[in-house]
């Protein structure tokens, strides 16, 4: 797969292609955000347990391709892989082209090649996140044990079916990691307050979300949500998609008003209709 150009969103036309013939979820955020209106049904993903081992490999060799020549461990390009796809698909949290690491000049090009995007598309999983906790990532100080997907499976399953509303739900998730409770529950809400305070993990989940759960990735403003870099015990943090957005004291209430309207991909969508309320809160 060879990039048409370097511009900031240039994967994202292809994601929704993609995505209109295996999901369908774009199509539905397009449609409320424009509309304003809650869907009845969300388009459900079935995420694998443990990933496909094709697409395990396809991201494995995408990360050898970063470096020229062998470095070792593949988490030390996951941050820069991770940057780059969020910028190639137009999130709005990187803008800009993310520079390449140190000595491995042409990195853009040669990972690019390796990219299958259908891949990951039709074999939904965390996989980057599976590969940080192979490597022990965080060990040390973050403590990153992700849930098995067949764990949050069965949490998700358990949590709606003992809600006293019916879905969709606004989504709470005090420790999100790299987003695979989230995910599960992305089966049942078009809203999610998810709270991190490791940046790659916050980003990692904003790339699974982008891929799977695009009501997570780019909250749809008048039903709330956001993904914050901050404590959830101290309740400070700041707003990974609106970084000029701060928390103070409490989790669930900004410093300041939240935007009417979201730029992706040089896109300005505007949301002016407020009077929808999703009907419960989960987590």
């Amino acid at each position: 797969m060879k990039p048409k150009s370097s511009e900031h969103g240039w994967l994202l036309p292809e994601l929704l292609k993609l995505d209109d013939e295996y999901q369908g979820r774009w199509e539905q955020w397009r449609w409320t955000m424009e509309t304003g209106e809650i869907p009845k049904d969300i388009p459900q993903t079935e995420f694998l347990d443990l990933g496909n081992t094709q697409t395990l490999q396809m991201v494995k060799n995408c990360l050898q391709a970063i470096p020229q020549g062998s470095w070792g461990s593949h988490s030390r390009f996951i941050p820069y892989f991770t940057d780059y796809l969020l910028y190639a698909l137009g999130h709005p949290s990187i803008t800009t082209n993310p520079p390449e690491p140190e000595g491995c000049n042409g990195a853009e090009n040669r990972f690019i090649k390796a990219l299958e995007l259908k891949l990951l598309i039709t074999c939904p999983f965390d996989y980057l996140g599976h590969l940080l906790a192979t490597e022990g990532y965080g060990k040390s100080k973050a403590k990153f044990y992700p849930t098995p997907i067949w764990t949050a499976k069965a949490m998700a399953v358990t949590a709606v079916s003992s809600a006293t509303a019916a879905p969709p739900f606004h989504v709470y998730e005090p420790a999100m990691g790299t987003g695979r409770l989230a995910l599960k529950m992305s089966n049942y809400g078009v809203s999610l307050t998810g709270w991190e305070w490791d940046a790659l993990l916050v980003k990692i989940a904003s790339l699974n979300f982008m891929l799977y759960a695009p009501y997570f990735a780019l909250p749809i403003p008048s039903l709330g949500g956001d993904l914050v870099i901050g404590n959830t015990l101290t309740g400070k943090g700041i707003s990974f998609i609106r970084p000029s957005l701060n928390y103070e004291i409490t989790s669930s209430t900004p410093q300041h008003p939240l935007s009417n309207s979201l730029v992706i991909n040089g896109i300005k969508y505007e949301n002016n209709h407020t009077g929808n309320q999703l009907q419960g809160s989960l987590f």
